[in-house]
Order: C-alpha cells, then structure tokens, then sequence
C-alpha cells in the first residue's frame, strides 16, 4: 500500500471531492438531489456549518474522502465515504472514518451517526468492526437510506 495521508479539506481538492462522491453514487444509482448540493458546496453545506471534509492522498493522488456532518446535540455524521475503486481493500476507508471520529471527537462530540444502503456490504462490514451498530432508522434524509448505524463516544 502506498503511503497514505488524511488531510482536511482544501480548495484545491473540490474535483476530486465531486469525482469520488459521483464514482459510487452513480455505481450503485443512488445519487440524490441532496447529494448534489453536499458534494457541490461542501463549504456552505458541510463546513460553514461546523463539518469538515476529509482526504486520503499518496504522494500523487487523492483516492479517498469523507465528510463530517455537524448534527444538535454533540452528534456528527459519517457522509459520502468514497475510496476509488483501484485502491479500495486497502485500509483507506478505515483510516478515513478513524481519522474523522478522532476530530468529532476532539470537537466534544458525543455519538457518530451514519446512513447506508445495505448492498453496500463491504462499507456496513466496515461500520459494524469500527463499532457502529444499527438503530431505527426514523429521522433520515437520503431517499435511497435503508440503515442508520451509530457509534457512542
């Protein structure tokens, strides 16, 4: 594996946000409207309101990314987890989501949520060994979301 860096969000990295997020949204036919807006104005939508934007690099390249969602009550969410197909199996989604709990936590965050679509098996089995746990899925906002997992911190 290639020597892999997390780093937070950069002007300089906002095609490489849209090109990941769409790599998979559009593999599996799940893109939304509100996946749009998130992925399009990731500083109005995510970061101006106390989220940030994640990005796995090798020396050469961008190949991974998440967002960090800022929700009431202490709680972040886990969104648009994406690694490139050529170097998914490797860890990077991990070091991602590891990498983004740490800073939710840092903020005094009390539970990391998230929502998913059961197909995507390799990103629940991920969730599930990170901690995660599936709760009633009541409150969600993506019209394609079959799962809510969360993690108390």
């Amino acid at each position: 594996m290639s020597d892999i860096t997390i780093v937070p969000w950069d002007e300089d990295y906002r095609k490489d946000l849209i090109d990941l997020s769409l790599e998979w949204l559009k593999k599996y036919d799940v893109l939304e409207d509100k996946d749009m807006e998130m992925i399009l104005n990731p500083v109005d939508e995510i970061i101006r309101e106390g989220g940030m934007v994640f990005f796995a690099t090798t020396d050469e390249d961008v190949v991974g990314t998440v967002s960090m969602v800022k929700h009431p009550e202490e709680t972040y969410e886990i969104a648009k987890l994406g690694v490139t197909e050529d170097f998914q199996g490797q860890s990077i989604g991990t070091l991602l989501i590891e990498h983004a709990i740490d800073w939710a936590k840092k903020r005094q965050a009390k539970k990391v949520i998230l929502y998913t679509i059961g197909i995507l098996e390799a990103a629940v089995k991920l969730y599930e060994n990170l901690g995660f746990h599936e709760v009633r899925l009541d409150d969600h906002h993506y019209d394609e979301t079959d799962m809510k997992m969360e993690l108390d911190l």
